[in-house]
């Protein structure tokens, strides 16, 4: 096999080798050495070329015309370095610019976490003086509540002890009527007192 296929492991040939491989015991063998082959044969590397034999010298227009060709190629090549050198330009230019946006991002996103530290400092503190402020005023309530109930406590003594004087004064006008008529006076002094409210 490696007679045969000489000639096409070298030079400037491309060769394509397609190994059959047998799973049966009694082949194995057969096997085994076609795959040793194979990479054996896999370790060749040479370089194709097109083998072109010219029978005579090519003529002034084959020579203008592979002349133009290759002036075109190397305008070719030309255009397509210019053009990638545009592209390189281009992409570091959008890369710098991705760079400083993501930076004023990260500037942002640092700003707006400041912010909210700040924020959420004052409103805890807001809330804590609203507490100590909202405890201030339940106390103060609790104080008027209680002033409140004793004050209306004493208002109800109070009254209880003007209904208690007013029948007290009653019953001495009455006997005070009974017993000195003559001094009518005295009688509306205690009536201007039951009048007064």
């Amino acid at each position: 096999l490696t007679r045969l296929l000489a000639d096409s492991f070298g030079g400037s040939s491309k060769t394509c080798l397609i190994i059959n491989c047998s799973p049966l015991i009694k082949d194995r063998e057969e096997t085994r050495c076609a795959l040793e082959f194979g990479k054996r044969a896999n370790l060749v590397k040479n370089v194709a070329e097109i083998n072109i034999e010219m029978q005579q010298e090519p003529s002034d227009i084959v020579k203008a015309l592979v002349a133009k060709e290759l002036a075109d190629l190397r305008r070719e090549k030309e255009e397509m370095k210019t053009r990638l050198n545009e592209a390189i330009v281009d992409a570091m230019a959008q890369q710098r610019r991705r760079v400083e946006e993501v930076q004023e991002l990260l500037q942002e996103n640092q700003q707006l976490e400041k912010r909210l530290e700040d924020t959420s400092t004052s409103a805890s503190t807001s809330r804590m003086d609203n507490q100590a402020e909202v405890f201030r005023l339940y106390e103060q309530n609790l104080l008027l509540r209680q002033w409140l109930e004793a004050a209306v406590e004493e208002a109800a003594r109070a009254q209880n002890a003007k209904l208690a004087l007013q029948k007290q004064l009653l019953a001495l006008v009455q006997q005070g009527t009974k017993q000195d008529a003559e001094n009518p006076t005295q009688l509306e002094e205690a009536r201007s007192v039951l009048a007064r409210p």
